[in-house]
């Protein structure tokens, strides 16, 4: 009688029989480390494929893939890139923790405070600060509370007064703010928020030198 073995078949063939996917239920991976295979360098095809198909971009769960330029869920940011200490991390999270630096935790804008500069040179400073950074916008009652416990002396924000009137930097529609008792009052075209009115709003000459503070949104689209 002729003995038959029979092959005991490969975690492979198993797979492909059953029609299952072999990174499936695994949760979040991050693959941003091309050829290391993963957490604990184990390697493997199908993490050399999924390192491949993401090359600088990395999952980050829900369906969002960090480093593509778009803001998904549950990201707060995406520059377009896994490059860390750029103001969005690898894991696509806001950096904001330098020193005087405070974060909104309810829309991750992220504020500097700064000084001290006349508002124009401010402004530029800002914007080279960080993406999309600029002077800040403080159109609410919320906002200005919010950075207040930053503030110790008279600092520039992003409004001015142009020949239309008083605007935005951001170009935010203008509502009247909160403006500090007797203002505005003509003493300059520049807007800071003083802490002679409890820091409270106030227009200045764009000239003075003052402390400044700078805002970034969330960088992706």
């Amino acid at each position: 009688m002729v003995s038959v073995v029979r092959a005991r078949p490969t975690l492979a063939c198993a797979l492909a029989l059953c029609g299952c996917n072999a990174i499936s239920g695994v949760g979040d991976l991050d693959f941003s480390s091309a050829g290391s295979g993963g957490p604990g360098g184990g390697g493997g095809e199908g993490a050399t494929q999924a390192s491949a198909s993401t090359s600088t971009s990395t999952a980050t769960g829900g369906g969002s893939i960090c480093g593509n330029g778009k803001l998904e869920p549950p990201e707060e940011c995406d520059d377009g890139n896994t490059t860390a200490a750029d103001g969005c991390s690898p894991a696509c999270i806001v950096e904001c923790s330098a020193p005087d630096e405070l974060e909104d935790p309810t829309n991750h804008h992220c504020y500097w405070l700064s000084g001290s500069a006349a508002w124009s040179h401010a402004r530029t400073v800002c914007q080279s600060w960080r993406d999309l950074g600029d002077l800040a916008v403080i159109a609410s009652e919320r906002e200005r509370v919010f950075v207040k416990p930053m503030l110790t002396h008279y600092t520039w924000i992003g409004g001015l007064k142009g020949s239309a009137g008083w605007a935005w930097v951001d170009g935010e529609p203008w509502v009247e703010p909160i403006w500090g008792s007797g203002q505005p009052d003509g003493s300059g075209e520049c807007l800071g928020l003083d802490q002679a009115s409890n820091f409270h709003i106030d227009d200045d000459n764009c000239a003075a030198n003052r402390d400044y503070l700078c805002e970034a949104a969330p960088a992706g689209s």
